[in-house]
């Protein structure tokens, strides 16, 4: 299968850095960032879901990202990323 390049837009680095900037443990921001690619270079289709017609996203809490498969070159790009907020209860 082989391991896929992942790359980050600068929109989704920029709204990385505003979640981990607001982030009450930036640690687990960091963390949940890294284990997102470490998950996509080695199995981008088998590690996320299907979001709309060649988007997919995977979710690694506090993080939910989205992004693009380009099978031909084994290039990911990630297009978003948002927080995932845990609801106690």
């Amino acid at each position: 299968m082989g391991r896929y390049s992942v790359t980050w837009s600068r929109d989704a680095e920029n709204l990385l850095a505003k979640i981990w900037m607001a982030a009450a443990n930036s640690n687990a921001v960091a963390r949940a960032q890294h284990r997102i690619d470490r998950l996509l270079t080695a199995d981008p289709a088998g590690n996320g879901r299907e979001a709309s017609e060649g988007l997919r996203r995977i979710v690694v809490p506090p993080l939910a990202a989205f992004y693009e498969i380009d099978s031909m070159t084994k290039r990911v790009l990630v297009t978003a990323v948002g927080e995932i907020r845990e609801h106690g209860g």
